[in-house]
């Protein structure tokens, strides 16, 4: 999602962006990639990711969030919301990561078992500012209609991100 993030993206925001999108891959490690990291976590309790990547397990809240991310992904007319619903899902994840590890821990979990969620506890933290005041207000400052847009995108991501957790 950070990559379709970069696609037309003003000058003055692709450093920051390029910056997130180097965390995300690990910066250039692939035993890092944050993907890597995630199926790492699963492949340490012995759980095998299906082909689907658990996809059947989502209800249609869970679906409207990845939907969410792909109406600005693949619809450049909604780019705003897209850098909305990145920006609240960076703002989000550190406080639910931080329960999580701390139930990881309490169930005898260890630190390399969670190394996922703890490096997304302190880097979504940065990576929420960057977004909102290196990447947003920096397009508003130059576009002040964009506004709205974002606060849509951001509205819309606290909105599925409720359903979705009330569902779990």
């Amino acid at each position: 999602m950070v990559a379709y993030t970069l696609i037309g993206s003003e000058q003055s925001t692709r450093g920051t962006i390029s910056e997130n999108l180097w965390d995300e891959v690990g910066h250039g490690d692939n035993y890092f990639t944050h993907v890597n990291l995630y199926k790492d976590v699963l492949s340490r309790q012995d759980i095998e990711l299906p082909n689907n990547h658990y996809i059947d397990m989502y209800n249609e809240a869970g679906l409207a969030g990845h939907n969410a991310f792909m109406l600005g992904a693949v619809n450049r007319s909604q780019y705003y919301k897209l850098l909305g619903v990145m920006a609240m899902t960076e703002v989000l994840d550190p406080p639910q990561y931080m329960k999580l590890v701390k139930g990881c821990y309490r169930l005898g979990l260890l630190t390399d078992d969670v190394h996922y969620y703890n490096e997304h506890i302190t880097i979504d933290i940065k990576h929420g500012d960057d977004w909102l005041y290196k990447v947003i207000n920096n397009i508003v400052d130059k576009n002040p209609d964009s506004k709205s847009e974002f606060y849509q995108g951001s509205l819309l991501r606290l909105q599925t991100a409720e359903r979705y957790y009330d569902y779990l």
